[in-house]
């Protein structure tokens, strides 16, 4: 229970590895998977707008590009990005959420969350990442995985800060199925 919920466990817990790994634009470090044992569910760059993804609240945006990426999407304060209900094969049962991120003045007591739903309604929190995990204007590519909450799932990027202020970038997500 504690590697699942909490952000980043320390070694010593056998968790597996830290949920968000420090990289710069040109090098991921995301962990290496078998191939053929997780399924692709969604991809989504943003270089066409929201794409698979609705907003909500006050304060998402879409950038044609920035801070040197082409497609991005932006959520401040406590506005967020849901996606499309993504339907899972019978026997998956995991989920694996892949993504970069750019957080923007972020304080002490800011943190952006991953949420995960039946159905694309009644989320559920499966994590959060604050300056603990990640540091601002830097590019971190993040990877959680979390038990499938049913056949039919939609996650959800949301924004926990306190100043219409506090931004976070968003792009490449890839959801992956096992």
């Amino acid at each position: 229970e504690v590697c699942k919920r909490s952000s980043r466990p320390p070694a010593s817990f056998g968790c597996g590895g830290d949920s968000a790994d420090k990289v710069d634009d040109s090098a991921s470090t995301t962990n290496t998977i078998p191939s053929g044992s997780w399924r692709t569910v969604m991809n989504e760059d943003f270089r066409g707008g929201f794409g698979k993804f609705r907003t909500g609240g006050n304060g998402s945006k879409h950038y044609p590009s920035a801070k040197d990426r082409s497609g991005v999407a932006l959520i401040e304060n406590t506005s967020t990005l849901s996606s499309n209900v993504m339907s899972l094969n019978s026997g998956e049962s995991r989920i694996r959420v892949d993504f970069s991120a750019y957080v923007v003045v972020f304080e002490g007591d800011d943190e952006f969350c991953l949420d995960s739903s039946s159905g694309g309604s009644n989320y559920k929190e499966e994590v959060c990442w604050s300056l603990r995990d990640i540091d601002n204007k830097e590019w971190t590519n993040v990877s959680w995985e979390f038990d499938a909450p049913s056949s039919s799932v939609s996650i959800r990027l949301r924004c926990a800060g306190n100043h219409k202020h506090d931004d976070v970038l968003i792009d490449e997500v890839q959801v992956r199925a096992q």
